[in-house]
């Protein structure tokens, strides 16, 4: 890129000086080296990166995705000590499978499947609604 090429984004033109100033508050992302998942994992093919400040490793997501309410379909299920951060138990309860336990996660917008504690009630989807449309498997 020359020194006098515009960088052009959402927020419009953007000069290479603007751009070299806005270095300071902006640092490249480091990608850590990869995971090596199995084959049913949904971040199998997923970068991730760590904060340095809290240590902690967030996979990258570039489209967030959602189930849309069913309000007449929808179970709810209160986490009890059994289920405490099991969402894999809960997805077969429901769905007859513990893989589909990242349903129940994108649900409820739980990023961390770990982090799930009792008393939190869970809202559970149908299968059938990640087929309509604006679900995550529909058009």
């Amino acid at each position: 890129m020359s020194k006098k090429a515009m960088f052009t984004s959402k927020l419009g033109a953007m000069s290479p000086t603007y751009l070299e100033n806005m270095q300071d508050y902006f640092e490249p992302v480091k990608y850590l080296s990869p995971v090596n998942y199995s084959n049913v994992s949904r971040y199998k093919n997923v970068r991730t990166i760590r904060d340095d400040e809290t240590s902690k490793i967030h996979h990258e997501s570039w489209k967030v995705q959602g189930i849309p309410l069913s309000n007449d379909d929808d179970s709810y299920f209160t986490v009890t000590l059994e289920t405490e951060n099991r969402l894999d138990l809960i997805a077969y309860n429901y769905y007859g499978s513990a893989r589909y336990w990242w349903i129940v996660a994108l649900a409820n917008n739980i990023i961390d499947p770990f982090d799930v504690p009792v008393g939190k009630r869970l809202r559970i989807p149908p299968m059938l609604t990640l087929y309509k449309v604006g679900g995550v498997l529909g058009g």
